[in-house]
C-alpha cells in the first residue's frame, strides 16, 4: 500500500476519538515550547473552542518524567500530548494509566508496544523523512478529517514546518499539500527572491550587513559597505530623509539589479548564483510586520516560547492583536540573547568550555547560556558561514534553579546525519533523557554529570568522525 495513503488512512481512523469525548470532559493539552509545537497546539486550541470544549493547556521546554509523575496526579480525563511523548510512551503509559490519552508527534518513537495510548505518528507506517511532515501538519491533517474548518489554519501549520527546518528551497510532498490549501484559503502567498531573512522587518542594508547565507563578500558583516554597496547600484539606503529602504520597496528592475551584483560580488564562492529562495508571504499580514513572513513568525514563536510567553506564541497564531504586540516586544528581547551569548561564544573558544575538533564542536555553556536557547544556539551555529558542512554541533547548559543541564544537537548544512542516532548512543549508559529526530535531538541530565557526558561525546563523536571519512 501506497505509504502516503496509509498515512493519512491511519489518521482518519484513529483520530475518531476525538469525537467520542464528551462535552463536559476536562481536557489538558501538553505541548512542546518550540515553533512547531506552538503552532500545533493553536491549531488544536482551534479545534476545541470551535467544538465548545473545555481545556488546559501547558507549555513545556522538554517532557521529562517529573512532569509526567506530576500530571498523573492532575484530575482530567484526557491528556493530548502534542510535538512530544513519542520518545517517553512507555513512562506515559504506566503512570498515566488510568486515563485516556493521545499523542500527535513526528519525533522518533520509543521501542514500545502503547495499551492505553492513541499515537498519530507518522513513523509508525514507516514514514520518516524528516522534511515531510511536522507535528503541526500531523494535527492540521488529523483534525481535517473532523472538521473542514480547520483549513483557514494551513498556514500556521507551515509555520511550525519551517521552525523545524523541513523547507529547503520548497516543501516536500506532505508539507507542500498543507502549502496548497494555505494558497486555496488565499492564506499566503509565494514569491521566489533573494534569500535574505529579515525581509520585512529590517532596512535592506542591515539586511545585507546579516546575510550569512548567502554570503556577500565586504559586504557582510559591513554596515558601511553595505550602504555604500546600494549607493553604487544606483538604490540607496534611504527612502527619504526620514525612513530607511526596506526590501519591499525595490521595483522589480531594482531587485535583479540587487541580484545580479551579489552574484558578481560571490563569483570566486562556490555556487556563486546561488542566492534564492521562496518566501511565505502571509497576506492578510501589514507589509513590515514580523507576522507577514512565515519565517519571522517562526522566529517569533521560539522566542515567546522560551523566554517562558508561550501564551503570547498562542495568542499570535490566533490571531489575537494584543498577543501580537507583546510578543514583538519579546522577539526583539529574544535576539539581543542570541547575540550576547554568541559574542560569549567568540569569546571563549581558546577556553576548555569551547572543544573544536575536525567533525564536531563541544560548547559548556555552564550557566553563561540560557538553557532555553540551548537549542536556538546549535542551530544558529549550525546555519554559520564559519562552520563547515558536516559539522555536529552540541551545546551545553546548565540551569542552577532546576539542578539540571539541558543539550542540544544539530549539524550544519547536511540532512544525511542523524543526530538523534548519535546522540542515542552518547546518552546510552548514563542517567540521562534524550528525544528528538534526525535533524535535531536534545537530552537532559543532572548537572554534575557533563564531564562524563563529555567525555562520552568525544569519544563517540571521533569514532563517528573517522567512519565518515573511511
Amino acid at each position: 500500500m501506497d505509504l502516503y495513503k496509509k498515512f493519512f488512512d491511519d489518521l482518519k481512523e484513529k483520530v475518531i476519538f476525538l469525537k467520542e469525548i464528551p462535552k463536559e470532559s476536562k481536557i489538558k493539552i501538553i505541548s512542546h515550547h518550540d515553533s512547531d509545537g506552538m503552532s500545533a497546539a493553536a491549531i488544536f486550541i482551534k479545534f476545541l473552542k470551535d467544538k465548545g470544549y473545555n481545556f488546559s493547556l501547558t507549555i513545556v521546554p522538554h517532557l521529562d518524567l517529573k512532569t509526567i509523575d506530576e500530571l498523573s496526579n492532575e484530575s482530567f480525563d484526557y491528556f493530548i500530548f502534542i510535538d512530544l511523548g513519542s520518545n517517553t510512551l512507555s513512562y506515559i503509559d504506566k503512570n498515566i494509566h488510568t486515563k485516556k490519552i493521545l499523542i500527535f508527534d513526528h519525533h522518533n518513537l520509543e521501542n514500545y508496544e502503547p495499551k492505553n495510548i492513541i499515537m498519530l505518528n507518522p513513523h509508525i507506517i514507516g514514514l520518516n523523512d524528516n522534511r515531510e511532515i511536522s507535528s503541526s501538519g500531523v494535527v492540521f491533517f488529523s483534525l481535517r478529517n473532523l472538521d473542514k474548518n480547520i483549513e483557514s489554519m494551513a498556514h500556521i501549520a507551515l509555520i511550525g514546518a519551517v521552525g523545524d527546518n523541513q523547507e529547503n528551497k520548497g516543501f516536500k510532498r506532505l508539507n507542500q499539500e498543507i502549502l496548497d490549501i494555505a494558497i486555496a484559503q488565499d492564506k499566503i502567498k509565494v514569491i521566489k527572491n533573494i534569500r535574505l531573512f529579515g525581509h520585512q522587518t529590517k532596512p535592506l542594508f542591515e539586511v545585507l550587513k546579516n546575510s550569512q547565507d548567502p554570503y556577500i563578500p565586504e559586504i557582510t558583516d559591513s554596515e558601511e559597505n553595505s550602504m555604500k554597496f546600494l549607493e553604487t547600484l544606483g538604490i540607496g539606503f534611504r527612502k527619504d530623509e526620514e525612513e530607511y529602504k526596506y526590501y519591499s520597496d525595490l521595483t522589480s528592475e531594482e531587485e535583479k539589479r540587487l541580484a545580479d551584483a551579489i552574484i558578481k560580488r560571490r563569483r570566486n564562492l562556490p555556487k556563486p548564483d546561488d542566492i534564492y529562495w521562496y518566501n511565505y508571504i502571509l497576506v492578510d499580514e501589514k507589509q513590515g510586520s514580523p507576522f507577514r513572513d512565515i519565517r519571522e513568525f517562526s522566529t517569533l514563536l521560539n522566542a515567546s516560547g522560551r523566554l517562558n510567553k508561550s501564551s503570547l506564541g498562542i495568542g499570535s497564531c490566533l490571531n489575537d492583536e494584543n498577543s501580537k504586540k507583546k510578543a514583538t516586544m519579546f522577539t526583539n528581547f529574544y535576539k539581543r540573547e542570541i547575540n550576547r551569548v554568541l559574542s560569549w561564544i567568540r569569546e571563549n573558544k581558546k577556553t576548555s568550555n569551547i572543544v573544536e575538533e575536525k567533525g564536531f564542536v563541544l560548547i559548556d555553556g555552564k550557566d553563561n547560556i540560557p538553557i532555553a536557547l540551548v537549542g536556538t544556539i546549535a542551530s544558529t551555529l549550525s546555519y554559520s558561514r564559519e562552520t563547515k558542512a558536516g559539522t555536529i554541533i552540541l551545546t551545553m547548559a546548565q540551569s542552577l534553579e532546576t539542578g539540571k543541564t539541558k543539550v542540544s544537537m544539530r549539524v550544519a548544512k547536511s540532512r544525511t546525519v542523524n543526530v538523534f542516532k548519535i546522540l542515542r548512543e552518547i546518552c546510552s549508559g548514563l542517567d540521562c533523557e534524550f528525544g528528538g529526530h534526525q535533524n535535531a535531538a536534545g537530552a537532559v541530565l543532572n548537572t554534575g554529570l557533563e564531564d562524563l557526558f563529555l567525555e562520552n561525546a568525544k569519544v563517540i563523536l571521533k569514532k563517528y568522525s573517522i567512519e565518515e571519512k573511511i
